[in-house]
């Protein structure tokens, strides 16, 4: 993982530019014209929702005692340290839907073949 996304909320103009970066950045070409062509379309990991008069992105927060790491049956989840970022094994998940339930924060959501994707 190279990192998050950390927005001034008080800045953000609800473009999604960041959604696409996102998007580019976990595309298989990593070139945002060449993206828009691959199948399946990358996905992004980070969402604009409005909230009153702001936007705000939201993406996974990494949470110290990460709820969906210790319900996920197939291990898919994992967080090596309390530092450390949550890692998602997609070829471990088999689509159960209990760390989507379990997220404090309602930023887990599967992709378009039934896979976790944060």
């Amino acid at each position: 993982m190279k990192g998050i996304i950390v927005v001034d909320v008080e800045k953000c103009l609800g473009c999604k530019s960041c959604e696409i970066g996102c998007a580019v950045e976990h595309s298989v070409s990593k070139d945002l014209f060449k993206a828009i062509e691959e199948a399946p379309l990358p996905q992004y990991r980070v969402t604009v929702e409005a909230a009153g008069e702001l936007s705000v992105p939201l993406q996974c927060r990494h949470c110290e005692d990460a709820p969906c790491v210790d319900i996920c049956p197939t291990k898919a989840i994992e967080k090596l340290g309390t530092q450390e970022p949550v890692l998602i094994k997609e070829e471990l998940c088999i689509g159960c839907k209990w760390c989507i339930l379990v997220c404090p924060f309602g930023i887990i959501k599967l992709s378009r073949d039934g896979k976790i994707v944060t």
